[in-house]
C-alpha cells in the first residue's frame, strides 16, 4: 500500500531558488540581447512615460510586454537535474530574447515612419551612404567612429559582407564615407556645445 508523502514547506530554500533562478534568467536574456548595446533606463512607476522634444513636441512610449513559458511533464519534473535547469533558462531566455526584439523593432519602425526618415530601394553602398547621411549621429570623446549598432536579419550578411568589401576597395566610396562621418561628427559637436551651453 502506498500513500502520498507531503513534504513540508522549505520557504527559505524556495525563496533563495527563485531569486538566484531570476538572477540566472536575466543573466542569459542580457547575453546576446540587441538591448545590451541600447542604452536604458528603469521606469519605475505608472504604465508609460514621455519625452519632450526640443520642439515641444510630446513623444510618448509605448510599453511592450516581452513574456516567456515553459511546460515539463511529470517524467522530466523526476529526472530534473542542474543541467536540465540550464538547458530551461537557455530556452525561456531566448523567448525573452525574441520578444524585445519584435518590440524594438516595431518601435524603429514606428519612429522612422513618422519622422520620414526611411531609405527605400536596392540595397546597395549608395544606398548606405543615403541612410548614414539621413541620421543623427552620436560619437565617443575624441573618436570619428559613429557610436552605432547594425540591426539586420541573419540572411543579409553575405550582402552586408559584399558591402563593406566595396568600401574597403573602392577608393571614391571610401573617401566619400569618410567626408560623411566628418560631417556628421561636426554636427555631433556642434549639438555637444549648444548643450553645454544652454546647461
Amino acid at each position: 500500500m502506498r500513500g502520498d508523502v507531503k513534504l513540508p514547506p522549505f520557504t527559505r530554500l524556495q525563496n533563495d531558488f527563485s531569486v538566484s533562478f531570476q538572477r540566472h534568467l536575466k543573466e542569459a536574456v542580457k547575453r546576446g540581447s540587441v538591448f545590451s548595446h541600447v542604452r536604458s533606463h528603469v521606469v519605475h512607476e505608472g504604465q508609460k512615460n514621455s519625452i519632450q522634444r526640443e520642439q515641444g513636441e510630446i513623444d510618448e512610449t509605448l510599453m511592450s510586454l516581452a513574456s516567456a513559458e515553459t511546460t515539463l511533464t511529470y517524467e522530466e519534473i523526476e529526472r530534473f537535474d542542474v543541467k536540465a535547469l540550464g538547458l530551461l533558462i537557455q530556452s525561456m531566455a531566448e523567448q525573452f530574447r525574441s520578444a524585445q526584439t519584435r518590440g524594438l523593432v516595431e518601435t524603429l519602425n514606428a519612429a522612422t515612419e513618422r519622422s520620414g526618415n526611411i531609405v527605400s530601394g536596392k540595397l546597395d553602398p549608395e544606398a548606405v551612404l543615403r541612410t548614414l547621411d539621413s541620421m543623427e549621429m552620436s560619437f565617443n570623446k575624441g573618436e570619428l567612429t559613429p557610436d552605432l549598432v547594425l540591426l539586420t536579419h541573419p540572411d543579409m550578411e553575405p550582402h552586408l559582407r559584399k558591402i563593406d568589401e566595396a568600401f574597403q576597395n573602392d577608393p571614391d566610396l571610401k573617401r566619400r564615407h569618410r567626408e560623411l562621418i566628418r560631417k556628421k561628427y561636426e554636427q555631433f559637436r556642434s549639438r555637444e556645445m549648444d548643450r553645454i551651453l544652454v546647461g
